[in-house]
């Protein structure tokens, strides 16, 4: 019985990573940073709904908003894990509710570094941390597909397979 083998002849040329889920061949840091940007995009744009939505929460614009998610994004990749690991007992015994409050604890210190940016109240700081943390979700699902959009007009889009459709 003989063994079978691999076919000869070119190997197709299958793209991975950046390339396949974007559709263009830029370099794998560019879409690093456009990630990121992305992701203050999406918070700011959560934080500037809220602001609309419940009139508790007070933004003066755009930029701020753009401000808030930057320190926002700061304090919650500087203290958020420490924050986690020091109140797991409360976490474990609210089965994760108790995030809820460490992320409205961060919306709160936030709150006070930048001016121009309030929230009336404990309750309408919980639920505004609620409601930001959902919609920034929502945010960073639909942006990419937008960007993808606005980066793949007018160009031809390469495939998974390195084909162009």
């Amino acid at each position: 019985m003989q063994r079978p083998t691999m076919p000869s002849g070119p190997r197709p040329n299958r793209e991975s990573g950046f390339a396949a889920q974007f559709g263009t061949r830029e370099h794998p840091v560019k879409q690093n940073h456009i990630s990121k940007v992305l992701s203050i995009l999406g918070f700011s744009l959560s934080v500037l709904v809220v602001s609309y939505v419940m009139s508790s929460v007070h933004v003066e614009g755009f930029e701020l908003a753009v401000a808030v998610a930057v320190v926002y994004g700061l304090l919650k990749f500087f203290l958020y894990k420490v924050l986690v690991i020091l109140f797991l007992p409360f976490v474990i015994l609210s089965l994760g509710l108790f995030l809820v409050v460490i992320n409205a604890g961060l919306l709160w210190t936030t709150e006070r570094l930048i001016d121009g940016f309030a929230i009336d109240g404990l309750f309408n700081t919980l639920t505004a941390s609620v409601f930001i943390s959902i919609l920034d979700v929502l945010f960073r699902w639909v942006l990419p597909f937008v960007w993808r959009k606005i980066i793949n007009n007018g160009r031809e889009r390469i495939g998974p397979d390195g084909g162009i459709r």
